[in-house]
């Protein structure tokens, strides 16, 4: 049996994420984070959100069962 990462590390956020991009905008801006506000990106991919969050102000923590993943969103 495969672990949870193994099972979602075959795709490719990093090609599939520009194309969500839109979808990311309206989810940050309806959810609008405050400054000093704590927000946890739970699946983080590769941290789209979870920066959108950031530049608004908000305190985030992003998680995700992908290293990988988490590497590339701290280099963003």
């Amino acid at each position: 049996m495969s672990s949870a990462a193994e099972l979602w590390s075959g795709g490719k956020d990093e090609l599939v994420a520009p194309r969500l991009a839109e979808i990311h905008d309206e989810l940050v801006e309806t959810l609008a984070p405050q400054p000093g506000e704590r927000w946890l990106d739970v699946a983080t991919g590769t941290g789209e959100v979870a920066a959108r969050a950031a530049r608004a102000g908000a305190d985030v923590v992003g998680l995700d069962a992908r290293h990988y993943l988490l590497v590339l969103g701290r280099r963003r």
